[in-house]
């Protein structure tokens, strides 16, 4: 399957005051967002950005050796969530041992 070219053309470039007159979404606008996102694709909407930072407990910076098959299946399933795979193991872990 070849896949075309997007003309752009015709869209005008963002200037320095469209990004001025930009806002953050309130947080119920945020809300309406994710049941709009939910109603149209019938599944839960990809978090961008940071993730979300644990209340309970400070997190500690460690290393670890994984087989490469584990470090496989970890960055696959975490793609699947959209999130890292660091933050997914971590969560997966809590699951499981916690």
């Amino acid at each position: 399957m070849k896949t075309k070219k997007i003309d752009y053309s015709e869209i005008p470039r963002l200037t320095p005051q469209d990004f001025k007159r930009g806002r953050r979404l309130m947080a119920e606008e945020r809300v309406r967002l994710g049941e709009a996102y939910r109603n149209t694709f019938r599944k839960e909407p990809p978090h961008f950005g940071r993730p979300l930072k644990y209340t309970g407990a400070k997190l500690q910076s460690i290393s670890i050796r994984l087989h490469p098959n584990v470090l496989r299946w970890a960055r696959k399933e975490a793609h699947k969530q959209h999130k890292g795979y660091q933050s997914f193991l971590s969560e997966f872990l809590l699951r499981h041992v916690a």
